[in-house]
């Protein structure tokens, strides 16, 4: 696993999740809808803008090599049509803005309806497309970068930090943290084991800006009896899901993030409310809520009572 990479992106999170999905065949062409939903807005605005203009420049085209459109005016060509003219009779026509000032002739007829009406459907789709990205709840969630080996309540531990990004509250919000597991076979495959890790507490009543969140290293985690080099030498990943409830748009939503087992790093997660010297509090940058201040930590780990993969 490469240790540069310490947050894991969707593709690798499948790699490692459910590489089975590469055999699917599932892609654009079987599952159109998601992919559009799912894009992100610049890339969906971009394929919106090229699909309109590639629509609208063949039919313009069209119109322009078989001459099937008229002037209603005379330009110093006469009554020549351009292929500018016949591109903008084709952005009129996909509109269906319908300006008067060139018109269609012949066969040219039937493909200006044909147009319109795609235009019309493309207009639907894109509205409809457009509604189902807005309506979606999104709540914006930071997980620290990292995972801190350190004590907690004189317990060994690991805890990462959560951070509600909006000014928004987030109410009945639950965590559930698991390691999965990589386990090789010897036909050569692998297979993978879940375990959950519990949290104290895995729930947050009101989540309005930043959560400590913590795994204490006990005779029931999967970690018991593990030191910090034994659990970052782990083949697996570590998964968080918190789920809250928008007050604000009355619905729930669920997050997660994903960590290499070697994004375990030995230190503490500091503070981050701090106020100057008048009093008021401290405005905070994005680098601070991955910080964690390294140490040597000198835990003792009770080997006795290890867990077995």
């Amino acid at each position: 696993m490469n240790k540069k990479d310490k947050r894991l992106g969707y593709e690798k999170l499948v790699a490692i999740l459910a590489p089975e999905k590469n055999f699917l065949g599932k892609g654009f062409q079987e599952d159109t809808y998601h992919y559009l939903v799912s894009l992100s807005w610049s890339l969906f605005i971009f394929w919106t803008i090229l699909f309109l203009l590639l629509v609208t420049l063949l039919f313009g085209l069209f119109y322009y090599f078989t001459n099937t459109l008229k002037l209603g005016y005379s330009n110093v060509y006469g009554t020549w049509v351009s292929v500018w003219d016949a591109l903008f009779f084709s952005i009129a026509s996909i509109t269906t803005l319908g300006y008067g000032d060139i018109r269609a002739v012949g066969l040219g007829r039937v493909i200006a309806g044909l147009e319109a009406v795609v235009g019309l459907m493309f207009m639907g789709v894109f509205t409809a497309l457009t509604f189902a990205r807005l309506s979606r709840a999104r709540i914006r969630i930071h997980f620290s970068k990292n995972i801190a080996f350190d004590e907690h309540e004189g317990v060994a531990s690991l805890l990462f930090r959560v951070t509600n990004l909006r000014a928004n509250d987030l109410v009945g919000v639950h965590i559930n943290f698991y390691f999965m597991k990589i386990i090789p076979l010897k036909d050569g495959t692998f297979t993978r084991r879940w375990y959950l890790l519990a949290l104290t507490p895995p729930d947050m009543p009101v989540f309005s800006f930043t959560w400590k969140v913590a795994h204490q290293i006990k005779k029931d985690s999967y970690f018991d009896g593990k030191d910090w080099e034994e659990i970052t030498n782990n083949e697996g990943i570590f998964l968080a899901i918190l789920k809250g409830y928008d007050i604000d748009l009355a619905t729930e939503s669920m997050v997660y993030n994903v960590w290499a087992a070697d994004s375990v790093i030995k230190g503490n997660l500091p503070e981050l409310l701090s106020k100057s010297k008048e009093g008021r509090p401290l405005s905070i940058s994005l680098e601070k809520l991955d910080e964690i201040i390294q140490k040597e930590i000198n835990v003792d780990v009770p080997k006795e009572k290890s867990n077995s993969a």
